[in-house]
């Protein structure tokens, strides 16, 4: 899960998995707990499996589209800099 990136991703990853919820139950996870009547356990623990398969597919579904978007980035990047070289001019 995307949870395992380290500490300094925790506000990224709660945004992401905020999103997530927000999408299938068109509510935030603060909302989707108090739905549930959840107080102080994790979220994650009180889904169903359907629940659990949807926010993991979220997951998979944004780190592949990170993965793609680094890999495009990449490629533009080094496209510049050939460019940049060759008609010895600066892209920004």
């Amino acid at each position: 899960m995307l949870a395992n990136l380290g500490s300094q991703r925790v506000d990224e990853y709660a945004i992401l998995t905020n999103e997530i919820y927000k999408e299938y139950s068109r509510m935030k996870a603060s909302e989707y707990k108090e739905f549930k009547g959840i107080r102080k356990e994790p979220l994650i623990d009180n889904m169903t499996n359907v629940e659990v398969l949807l926010t993991d597919l979220g997951e998979t579904a944004t780190r592949e589209l990170v993965n793609e978007y680094k890999i495009l980035y990449n490629k533009v990047k080094k496209f510049k800099t050939l460019v940049s070289y060759s008609c010895n001019t600066k892209f920004k």
